[in-house]
């Protein structure tokens, strides 16, 4: 009796061991042999290639760790299902999944890029207030111009971006270009983004009227702004 007892927990222990342990690898040698996952699959191998070669070595071995976490995880798993729930196929849910997580490197990647080929003002930098983040990307010139992204979010939430370009004055980029919200005229309103560096970061202003125009047309929420002062970034990963 106490023999077949201690048998049903363990053969318990090991259901839960293999319910917490979520996707594995006799589950990946199935979705191999359907053609459109193995694309995608190899898709997603090519990331770790390219992740070698532009990222610093302490950013890749986070990178390397943090997709093999990823893969053999509940939430690979979770995510998985849910979209089988929603009427996907075994394959193509687990295809898809996959490829979300190749457009998330993708944009890791995308700012590896950023802050390997930094040069002078170009480069990434992160701002924090409170529950506010910001994420300021400067990128080489063309032409004379630096390219200027301004993410923001707020309680993890996106809460707005500013996409512009300027050529720099000494120190400082006046950044004009466009809010990506519904309720911005890019033929009547307009946006600017004074950027003010120095060796540790930058510091963003906007003019008093365009922090007013932001909330009273309801470009941003109220308490959300892009002024701040955003902090060079070393690792990719710092902004995560």
């Amino acid at each position: 009796m106490r023999r077949n007892f201690t048998r049903l927990l363990l053969l318990c222990a090991l259901a839960i061991a293999e319910c917490a342990w979520g996707f594995s690898q006799k589950e990946q040698t199935k979705l191999l042999q359907n053609a459109d996952y193995r694309e995608t699959w190899n898709q997603y191998q090519e990331l770790f290639d390219r992740a070698k070669s532009g990222m610093s070595r302490e950013d890749f071995l986070v990178f390397q760790k943090r997709e093999n976490e990823w893969l053999y995880s509940d939430e690979h798993d979770s995510e998985a299902r849910k979209a089988m729930s929603d009427g996907l196929s075994r394959t193509d849910a687990y295809a898809s999944v996959l490829a979300m997580r190749i457009d998330d490197a993708e944009s890791l990647l995308d700012r590896a890029e950023v802050i390997r080929t930094s040069d002078g003002v170009s480069g990434l930098y992160l701002m924090k207030n409170g529950a506010l983040a910001g994420e300021l990307i400067v990128r080489l010139p063309e032409e004379g111009a630096y390219a200027v992204e301004i993410t923001l979010t707020n309680n993890g939430e996106p809460a707005g971006y500013f996409e512009g370009s300027a050529k720099l004055n000494g120190k400082t980029l006046e950044a004009t270009g466009d809010l990506l919200v519904e309720e911005y005229d890019p033929e009547k309103d307009s946006a600017a983004v004074t950027l003010t560096f120095d060796s540790a970061g930058a510091s963003a202003a906007t003019t008093e009227k365009f922090k007013r125009d932001s909330h009273g047309k309801k470009w941003l929420d109220t308490n959300v702004i892009f002024d701040g002062r955003y902090v060079r970034q070393k690792s990719v990963f710092e902004t995560r």
